[in-house]
């Protein structure tokens, strides 16, 4: 269903069955949960029926309780923590003149490397002139 339009009782509805997927994976009960995000546990009930929506507060809390992404929660995305981009996908974001850039290629293909200070400059001064 994401990536389709969806109503106000089409995201109440998602969003509750996931919040109460993940509840039971992490093995709480719904009073559990709800002293968590200080809540009571029959709106949790509520939310996880979905008679309720959860505000952005609670979202925001259930996304780190759970280590997942609001846009999971909402049903606006499959991916619980977001999706990895490949390295082609990150470099094609990025203006020409960055994408080959040795030392970004370096520190890309090699997540320890580090950038040197002259190579920050230039990629600023890149992005800069790019807006």
């Amino acid at each position: 269903m994401w990536g389709e339009f969806m109503n106000e009782s089409d995201i109440k509805v998602i969003s509750g069955k996931r919040i109460r997927h993940l509840r039971l994976d992490a093995k709480l009960t719904q009073k559990d949960l709800a002293g968590k995000l200080n809540l009571s546990d029959s709106m949790i009930g509520e939310i996880e029926r979905g008679n309720k929506s959860a505000n952005y507060q609670t979202l925001s809390a259930l996304s780190e309780i759970f280590d997942v992404t609001v846009d999971y929660l909402l049903g606006r995305s499959e991916y619980k923590k977001g999706r990895i981009l490949t390295k082609d996908e990150m470099l094609s974001f990025l203006p020409k003149e960055l994408a080959e850039m040795p030392d970004l290629l370096i520190a890309v293909d090699d997540k320890k490397q580090q950038i040197s200070e002259d190579t920050k400059k230039e990629i600023i001064e890149i992005l800069k002139k790019n807006g």
